[in-house]
Parts: C-alpha cells; sequence; structure tokens
C-alpha cells in the first residue's frame, strides 16, 4: 500500500474528529441514557444526510443486494458495537474500554487475511497494533481497577472490537458498489432503529434531562463525529488497505489524551509520554508502504500483459451479497 496525500489527510481528519468525540460522550452520558443518547446521535445523522440526498435527487440504493448490504454495515458498524460499548460503560472503567477496543486493529489483520486476499497478515503490522494496544496500555495503567471490572463488560467490549472489524471487512469486499453519502445514511438509520428499540426496552424516557452542554454535544457527534466522519470513512476505505484503516481508534485515542491535556487540564506524566510515543510508533509502522503485486498488471510467462478478466477471480471488492 502506497498512501497518497489526500487518503493520509483523510485519515488524519478522521483521528482528530473520532479523538474529540470522546469529550462529547462524556458530556452527553452524563445526563442522557446511554443507548437514547445513541440512538439520538445516529438518528439525526441520518437526516442530515437524508437531506443531502434528497437535494441531489439520489437517496435509494439501487439493488435489493446493496440493501442487504447496507443493512448489515448498519447493525454491525453502529447499532451492535455502540449498543455494546454504552453498555459496558456501566460495568468497567473508561480506562478498560479503550484497552480493550484496541484489539480491534488485530482482529482485522486477521479477517483480511481470511477475506481480502491483498491484504495478507504482515509481521510489520502485527508489531504496529501491539505497540498500539501497549501505548493505550500505558496511558491508562494508572486508572486501572481490575478488582471491580466485569468479565460482561470486558467480554462486551471484545464484541464491540469485533463487530467493527466484521463491519469494516464486509465494507472493503463490497463498498465499491455504494455511493458513501447513500452508504452512510442508510446505515446510520438501521443503527439509530436499534439503538432506539434498546432504549425503549431498557430505559425510562423520563430520564432524559436536557442541558445546553448536552445539546451541542449531541450536535457535534452527530453532524460531525458522525455525518461527515463515516462519509470520510467509507471514502477512505476504497482508496487504502482496511488494516490501515483499522488503526484510526488507536490514533484517536492518543488525540482523546491530548485533548485532555489541553481543555480538561489533565497531567500528562511519564506513563502518557511513553503510551503516545509507542503509539504514534505504531501508525508509522503500519503506514509504511509494502511491496504488492498488482494482479491487473501481472505478466503470463510469455512476458505480455495479462488482462484481469483473462481466467481471473472476481476481486474480493466486487464480492456481493446477492
Amino acid at each position: 500500500m502506497k498512501l497518497a496525500p489526500r487518503a493520509l489527510i483523510v485519515w488524519i481528519i478522521l483521528s482528530l474528529i473520532w479523538g474529540t468525540t470522546w469529550l462529547g460522550v462524556k458530556i452527553g452520558v452524563a445526563v442522557l441514557p446511554p443507548f437514547t443518547f445513541a440512538g439520538l446521535r445516529f438518528g439525526i445523522s441520518a437526516l442530515a444526510l437524508a437531506a443531502l440526498l434528497w437535494w441531489r435527487r439520489n437517496w435509494l440504493p439501487a439493488s435489493r443486494a446493496q440493501w442487504k448490504l447496507i443493512f448489515w454495515l448498519g447493525l454491525l458498524q453502529i447499532g451492535l458495537p455502540f449498543a455494546l460499548t454504552f453498555w459496558a460503560a456501566q460495568y468497567i472503567t473508561s480506562s478498560l474500554t479503550a484497552i480493550l477496543f484496541s484489539v480491534h486493529p488485530l482482529f482485522v489483520m486477521v479477517l483480511a487475511h481470511m477475506f481480502v486476499p491483498e491484504e495478507p497478515i504482515q509481521l510489520r503490522r502485527v508489531v504496529a497494533a501491539l505497540c498500539g494496544t501497549s501505548g493505550i496500555v500505558a496511558i491508562f495503567s494508572q486508572q486501572l481497577s481490575f478488582g471491580r471490572d466485569s468479565v460482561a463488560g470486558s467480554l462486551a467490549m471484545v464484541g464491540a472490537a469485533l463487530c467493527g472489524a466484521l463491519a469494516n471487512i464486509i465494507a472493503k469486499r463490497n463498498v465499491q458498489r455504494l455511493d458513501a453519502i447513500t452508504n452512510t445514511m442508510w446505515q446510520m438509520l438501521v443503527g439509530a432503529v436499534f439503538l432506539f428499540a434498546l432504549a425503549a426496552l431498557a430505559e425510562e424516557p423520563t430520564a432524559i434531562r436536557w442541558t445546553m452542554r448536552a445539546v451541542l454535544a449531541l450536535l457535534y457527534l452527530s453532524l460531525i463525529g458522525s455525518a461527515t466522519a463515516f462519509v470520510l470513512f467509507y471514502w477512505l476505505i476504497k482508496r487504502v488497505d482496511v488494516t490501515f484503516v483499522s488503526f484510526i481508534p488507536i490514533a484517536n485515542t492518543l488525540v482523546a489524551t491530548l485533548l485532555g491535556w489541553l481543555v480538561l487540564g489533565e497531567v500528562l506524566g511519564m506513563h502518557t509520554l511513553v503510551g503516545g510515543a509507542l503509539i504514534l510508533l505504531g501508525v508509522v509502522l503500519a503506514s509504511l508502504p509494502h511491496r504488492q503485486m498488482n494482479r491487473a498488471t501481472a505478466r503470463d510467462s510469455s512476458g505480455s500483459r495479462r488482462s484481469p478478466t483473462d481466467h481471473e477471480p472476481k476481486s474480493a471488492t466486487h464480492a456481493t451479497w446477492e
């Protein structure tokens, strides 16, 4: 993979945006029930994108296969991971939540090796993921309290990371067939309906308390942290290895830590500096280019260029959900 400058810029923007969303979530869940808050976040995002698609007059997926793809992405990318993450937050510390979710790149690497032929497991990427995870452990090491942690909450976070990894692989194999905005809008609508259903089952409507900070946090998370960010995410995943995209959660943890220092006045101790250095090392290792055969331009034994359509299997990006 050789990163184009524009793709690298989008990757950095996503890391910055999703790094700031932790602050918005923290503000919102202080006064709003978690499933309701998450449902509102993605419901507002879907409405904003629906308005844009209506203006473009292009807002319906073109086939039954695309509807099926959107349903699974909405469930695995938004509905289940956010439900599990918010539920787990009731039983485990935020530090352990971040550490457990940082296994996400490792899941993506294994699944990509199995289902995306162009992305076999590379030792350098495994080392990069371990560096990033070690950095997160170092940053939160002084906040961990394993004695009070719930096994169910911990398993929920690992499940959230696995759901996100599955969604990334499905998107990589199929997203070329979808418009980024159309995909994002319908996917968020599916996720919002799922989260609202959970809220109806598990939460009391009377528990909702609106404050100006909560409203601003909700709008930021909906319009920037979700609508804008996920459109950029699907633009990016078409153009770079899904394994490299999976390192965004690790990078945004570093962004969130620095934001806490700059905005909330949190102290950056030696453990934070060491953790930040490990995360940066992991990101650098993950972004280094590697040699990869381009099957579309591979030469046959006669030395002539071979067409990708001549006796060649369909690319993974064209795998269908028919």
